[in-house]
């Protein structure tokens, strides 16, 4: 479940800090 929600927020810490970086 957890991993889930993260898939949804961002595919992974690595696109997390490429895509969701700037949003955050």
């Amino acid at each position: 479940m957890g991993r889930r929600k993260k898939k949804m927020l961002c595919w992974t810490i690595k696109e997390l800090r490429a895509h969701c970086s700037h949003e955050m």
